[in-house]
């Protein structure tokens, strides 16, 4: 609609040009003024197409369509700052510096007199609570639920049993460790009464080079209680049979105690102020044979009737550690043979 009106301007404009032209010849008789006027007019004429004059609109253009803006693209999120790691289980200490339960600990190994003795260490032993009397060469596993000692591990050599340089001692005494470490347990009043006997672990008569080692076996943690007719014939016996096993053989490891597992699953007989009474005493004994190893058990019940005769209760070395849940003489190079024949010819 725009275009036809600005087409029907310029045919108008032109028109008007024309009757100029024409009234300038027939009033005008000077060609100078007839130029003057053509000139002016044809100026005007100019003026008018091409929009320099005032008033007058320009060519009018088609709307183009706009551009198609370009999509935004949205900012892609930043990255959120990692989260700091929330408060869990501290991780566990690198145990390349932690020996396992199983190994025997530094201060036993380490101890003046124990290269060879470390053969007689049971594994399955929590190494916290494992104490050594260097005056009595011994090693206790200390369980403080039950006021025992879960075992004790020495070495008897055959010079130990062949000299005897002093008399029994007669005093028991509280072992000043577990006063210190304030651990559960048992003292000589404990036993006042009781009708058992403070039985031995590490015999008197297997340390009696010295006053100091003889007075060492009667600390309380080398102690546990026995029937009366268990501590004073059969276990005497075979503690007996021990020394002359280690003279004939030159070196035994021991490992000896009560059973601390309650038997099908009933409480232990506790007396004074709450020691574990064990219904099992056993002892492991073993010694070099050639190139390998013999070993031999005994597991005795702790009555006053139990048969005097210690033979009677000889068993493998297997049968003690299902009993007590531990590996005795792992250490040694091979495993020993049960051969009773060895021990009783």
């Amino acid at each position: 609609m725009t275009a036809r009106r600005g087409k029907r301007g310029i045919g108008g404009l032109i028109v008007l040009l024309v009757i100029l032209i024409v009234l300038g010849v027939v009033l005008v008789v000077d060609n100078g003024s007839v130029d003057r006027l053509i000139g002016r007019a044809c100026e005007f004429v100019a003026a008018t197409l091409s929009g320099r004059e005032s008033g007058a609109s320009g060519p009018v253009s088609k709307n183009k369509p706009a551009p198609k803006a370009k999509p935004v693209t949205k900012a892609k999120p930043a990255a959120k700052p990692s989260a700091k790691s929330k408060p869990g289980k501290p991780k566990p200490t690198s145990s390349a510096n932690v020996r396992p339960a199983t190994e025997a600990p530094a201060h036993v190994t380490d101890s003046p007199g124990w290269g060879v003795a470390r053969y007689a260490l049971p594994s399955g032993s929590d190494t916290l609570y494992t104490l050594v009397s260097r005056e009595g060469r011994y090693v206790v596993s200390y369980d403080p639920r039950t006021r025992n000692s879960r075992w004790a591990a020495y070495v008897l050599t055959r010079a130990e049993v062949g000299v005897k340089g002093t008399t029994r001692a007669t005093t028991f005494v509280t072992d000043s460790r577990l006063v210190h470490k304030g651990w559960a347990r048992s003292s000589s009043a404990d036993y006042t009464g009781s009708g058992y006997d403070k039985g031995h672990l590490v015999p008197s008569a297997d340390r009696d080079d010295n006053r100091t080692e003889n007075k060492a076996t009667f600390i309380m943690t080398n102690v546990s209680p026995q029937k009366p007719g268990l501590n004073r014939y059969v276990w005497k016996s075979l503690e007996g049979k021990v020394r002359e096993w280690a003279a004939e053989h030159d070196s035994l490891y021991v490992v000896t105690a009560g059973v601390l597992v309650e038997p099908k699953g009933r409480p232990f007989k506790k007396i004074g102020s709450g020691v574990a009474v064990p219904e099992l005493f056993y002892k492991a004994v073993a010694t070099r044979d050639g190139d390998g190893f013999q070993a031999i058990g005994f597991v005795i019940p702790n009555i006053d009737d139990c048969n005097r005769d210690y033979r009677v209760y000889a068993v493998p070395v297997d049968s003690i550690e299902t009993l007590t849940g531990l590996d005795i003489f792992y250490l040694l190079p091979s495993e020993p043979k049960y051969d009773k024949n060895f021990w009783f010819r």
